[in-house]
């Protein structure tokens, strides 16, 4: 990602499923440089290591070049206050309209011991650009970082930044939204916690013993809702606690097929009353057999 230095401000960000933060930059130091300009007699002002943790864009860390111009590589080493599962960095250049130093091809290492650093976890060529610059990579845990500059944008054997930012990955809490209300085993209440590596709810404790809240017999033991169509959609039910009534739960289907097949049954109201008038036939027709089968006997 590429932008301006007020994307430093940004202190939170999403890498894929993972949500990273920034670490303060007074939480950090400065462990290690191999080079800095301190003379005083340069015309300019010094540019220590430390500029690049002031949060002021308009300072910048740069390698001797008044008495001395120590060749590539450089680098510079930096204490994070913390072990932190770390996943990123970000790069701000000088930002005073010249590009002397600007870092061009580099390696990132993460440890927890300066002086075993193991493989980089990231390597790579900025661009020449003064704009914040960001990398990414696979999470490693450590509390220390090495950034490592192996060329200059020009040539030149300089190395300058104004800025190093470090991304860590932010714990993940899978009970973050999780609610465990009590719940009764046999006629006991018991409390519940969330287990923390899975995210479900576990017996927590017993808060009494034969309660008369889990001795109450459930209403809707019994009591079967199946699925019911609302004019021409499916709903699934389920049954109230508090009535044993079946009420609409959850939208199944719209236009299901289910409920847009012809009903047999009459919906007009003439033809209820026809039904109801050949029904009525029926039942007095069978009374009267009933009745002359009763006489025979």
């Amino acid at each position: 990602m590429y932008g301006t230095y007020a994307d430093i401000e940004e202190d939170l960000k999403y890498i894929g499923d993972k949500i990273m933060e920034l670490i303060p930059h007074n939480e950090m130091s400065i462990v290690y440089v191999d080079s800095e300009e301190l003379n005083p007699n340069t015309g300019f002002p010094i540019r220590p290591a430390t500029n690049v943790l002031d949060n002021n864009p308009n300072t910048h860390w740069h390698t001797e070049w008044y008495l001395f111009d120590p060749p590539h590589p450089h680098e510079i080493q930096v204490g994070l206050g913390n072990e932190y599962v770390v996943g990123g960095f970000r790069y701000l250049p000088r930002q005073d309209g010249t590009s002397n130093g600007m870092i061009k091809d580099f390696r990132l290492y993460v440890s927890n011991d300066v002086n075993n650093w193991g493989t980089p976890v990231a390597t790579g060529s900025f661009s020449n650009t003064t704009d914040l610059q960001e990398v990414t990579f696979t999470p490693k845990s450590g509390s220390y970082v090495r950034l490592v500059a192996l060329s200059e944008i020009n040539g030149q054997p300089w190395t300058s930044m104004a800025s190093l930012d470090v991304l860590f990955e932010v714990p993940h809490d899978p009970c973050a939204s999780v609610v465990c209300p009590n719940i009764c085993v046999g006629d006991d209440i018991w409390s519940q916690r969330c287990d923390q590596n899975t995210g479900l709810c576990v017996l927590n404790q017993l808060l009494e013993s034969n309660s008369v809240q889990c001795t109450i017999p459930d209403i809707c033991k019994d009591v079967h809702c199946p699925n019911i169509c609302v004019d021409d959609d499916l709903w699934s039910q389920r049954c109230d606690p508090n009535t044993g009534l079946c009420v609409l739960n959850q939208l199944l289907e719209s236009n299901s097929v289910q409920c847009t097949i012809s009903d047999t049954v009459p919906t007009d109201e003439s033809e209820i009353q026809t039904y109801l008038v050949i029904g009525c036939m029926g039942l007095v027709g069978l009374a009267m057999l009933m009745l002359g089968t009763s006489k025979q006997k």
